[in-house]
This record gives C-alpha cells, structure tokens and sequence, in this order.
C-alpha cells in the first residue's frame, strides 16, 4: 500500500514536470501568387440583387476567390472563419465586408477548426 502511495506521488511529480509535447501539423503558407484566398459564405436576403457587386468587392482586393450564396431566410449567420494563412489586411477587409452584408459578427471560429486559406 505505501509502495502505491510513493509511486503516484512520483509518477504525479514527474507528470507536472515534464512539458506536454503537443504534436500539431503545421501549415506552411505558400505566397498568395500560388495560392489565392477563398472567401465563402452567405448573405442577407435583403442584399440577393447585389451578389455580383459584392463579389467584386472581395476580387478588387486581388489574391481571393469568392463563392458567395443568398441565406434562405433572414440574415446570414454571424459566425466567421479566418484562415492562419489569411494576410491581416485580407481578413480585416472580409469582416468589415461581413459586418455590412450580413448583420453583423457574433462570433470567430477557432483557426484549428479551419483550412489555412479560407
């Protein structure tokens, strides 16, 4: 019994000690000449006439694609993904593009959760 007691107290000891190795793939990011970013996603119905202008609005930005759809009904969800391989001044222009065709944004999804260029 006290043998048990001694040798989790050292297998707890050691545990705390020793630094979590965490394997995780890494995305190597390829230039945005080799890869362009995809923006996905949906907007208010109120805006359907205006599909076409606001993709452009995304392909003036240059180094994306876009796929945009009409949300059936009501506003668009308020849930956005950014990439790891995203530049700031792409992401920051899609959520500000976001904030004005959908009804705002709620919520960020993990980065985890997402391909790198989308």
């Amino acid at each position: 019994m006290f043998a048990n007691v001694i040798f989790y107290m050292v297998l707890g000891t050691f545990s705390f000690a020793l630094e979590p190795m965490v394997t995780q793939a890494e995305t190597k990011c390829p230039a945005l000449e080799e890869k362009k970013i995809k923006v996905e996603g949906y907007i208010s119905k109120k805006f359907k006439k205006d599909r076409k202008k606001i993709a452009k609005e995304f392909i003036k930005m240059g180094d994306t694609r876009t796929a945009l759809r009409v949300f059936p009904m009501g506003n668009a969800s308020d849930v956005v993904a950014v990439g790891r391989c995203v530049p700031a001044y792409i992401a920051r222009h899609v959520l500000s593009t976001a904030i004005k065709y959908t009804g705002g944004v709620g919520s960020l999804v993990v980065q985890d959760f997402v391909y790198g260029h989308w």
